[in-house]
């Protein structure tokens, strides 16, 4: 049962942030919250930090299930919305004096989601390692950046955000030119 109790946790730490600041949550808040002994809890998580890490880690295993069977643009607009969806939250997170880690992270599960889905895809043969680390690399942040940036705008249009990602991504967003004749 320790994924119970990992998600028990985790879901008291998520309640706990919609009234506290996420920089004011001690492990003694959590284990009052969910009747459980601070033994428990360290049964399970070294840190909050943990926390934090065990919860994104289970936000990318379900953006991933809930977008391999569909097409490119509809993962794109279910990974824009699960996202935003957590605004509240990754804004709290991003102001309190755990930012870097949780950019770390952030960026960590961007990377790992592009990576799951590159390897459903019959690209990833066509990258060299290098190539595949420098590309990852430079959409991971640059979808992570956007992301946070959309979820600090109240009135931001998702799904044109979904869809310039997507075209970017799929390099359909590049204008087209003609070679120049030298």
């Amino acid at each position: 049962m320790p994924g119970i109790t990992k998600k028990r946790i985790a879901e008291a730490y998520l309640a706990l942030a919609d009234h506290k600041p996420v920089d004011k949550i001690t492990v003694k808040d959590l284990v009052e919250e969910c009747g459980i002994t601070r033994q428990t809890f360290y049964y399970h998580f070294r840190d909050l930090p943990e926390v934090l890490e065990w919860m994104v880690a289970q936000f990318t295993r379900a953006l991933l299930d809930k977008t391999l069977d569909q097409s490119p643009q509809a993962a794109m607009r279910i990974l824009v919305g699960e996202v935003t969806a957590q605004a509240s939250l990754l804004d709290k997170l991003m102001h309190s004096r755990r930012r870097e880690d949780i950019e770390r992270l952030f960026l960590g599960a961007v990377r790992s989601y592009l990576m799951m889905v590159m390897r459903q895809s019959p690209v990833l043969g066509e990258f060299s390692v290098d190539d595949l680390g420098t590309t990852l690399t430079f959409y991971s942040w640059g979808i992570a950046g956007l992301l946070i940036e959309s979820c600090q705008r109240p009135n931001a249009d998702l799904d044109a955000l979904a869809d310039q990602l997507w075209r970017l991504v799929s390099g359909q967003m590049l204008p087209k030119h003609t070679p120049c004749n030298d």
